[in-house]
């Protein structure tokens, strides 16, 4: 699948059992962190350019200069390289390997390409990545001792990448020949790593759906405890109005003669007067207007 038509997630998606397949990047990528895995003293030497930076180099740059900036910054400090290089017609991965004596000297280059003969259209596409490296028009011929079959060329990119860094700390022969290396990747490590992480995959699924799950019967029953409260809010004010009403009721059917306790608190009257006068007078006033004094007394406001 062409570089511009695959996503550019690091989700390592599922590796047919044939053997002739075309990676995608992300399997690439899954290769080079199992290396890191195994060799993180050696590989911390390596910069990896990205098949998708690559592809942004090519495709943004001439709008935007962050690409050369994100260049910049992977191959800052670093002394060796690996490229995995993507190219079309036909459809195939190729490698470039750089090294260099410091981080300011020019790189040296080697190119790998398991095709037979190599691919013009992989080739062009190694000399435009050198020249964004600052090698220009370089000679790159293609070295390797064994060619694939079909569509094996990701597995051969992975073989190399793995011989090139166990080459720093086990010598330049530990690996196997990139054919049946190719084979080891392909049958004991990205199917089975593949597996792992569907599996991994499923019990992560599993797990945040037990938490939606969870998550809602929680929401459901903070729901019903607040309704419950809010009834109870309702009832109490209710039992407190009819409470107040009732005893209203009770005073003003029972209470058939005023008492001072009955003092409205609107009553009004003159401030200046003598207290007990004024509490007198006060009293016969509300008692008057309230029609709790006793008929048969004829008593006056004065």
């Amino acid at each position: 699948m062409p570089l511009e038509e695959r996503s550019v997630d690091h989700i390592l998606l599922k590796v047919p059992t044939s053997f002739n397949v075309l990676l995608e990047e992300q399997h690439l990528l899954c290769g080079w962190e199992l290396l890191c895995w195994t060799w993180p003293l050696e590989t911390k030497q390596f910069a990896l350019l990205e098949p998708a930076l690559l592809y942004q180099l090519e495709v943004v740059s001439a709008d935007s200069d962050w690409p050369h900036k994100a260049l910049e910054q992977v191959l800052a400090g670093k002394c060796r390289l690996l490229c995995p290089i993507w190219s079309l017609s036909p459809n195939h991965w190729t490698l470039l390997e750089g090294e260099r004596a410091s981080p300011d000297a020019p790189w040296s280059l080697t190119y790998r390409d398991s095709l037979h003969p190599p691919s013009e259209n992989a080739l062009k596409q190694a000399r435009t990545v050198a020249a964004l490296l600052g090698v220009l028009d370089p000679a790159l011929p293609p070295v390797n001792h064994s060619f694939q079959a079909s569509c094996e060329c990701g597995w051969f990119v992975l073989s190399w990448m793995e011989s090139i860094v166990a080459s720093l700390s086990e010598g330049p022969a530990s690996r196997l020949w990139p054919a049946q290396l190719a084979k080891v990747w392909q049958k004991q490590r990205l199917l089975p790593l593949e597996k792992a992480l569907q599996k991994e995959r499923d019990k992560l699924s599993e797990e945040n759906k037990a938490s939606e799950q969870k998550a809602l019967k929680l929401s459901k029953q903070l729901e019903a405890s607040q309704a419950r409260a809010a009834k109870a809010l309702e009832a109490s004010a209710k039992l407190k109005a009819s409470a107040k009403a009732a005893a209203m009721k009770a005073l003003e059917e029972n209470s058939s003669l005023f008492r001072w306790t009955d003092l409205s608190k609107d009553a009004g009257g003159c401030l200046s007067c003598d207290h007990e006068y004024l509490f007198r007078y006060l009293m016969k006033k509300e008692a008057l207007k309230r029609s709790k004094v006793d008929p048969s007394l004829n008593l006056a406001l004065s």
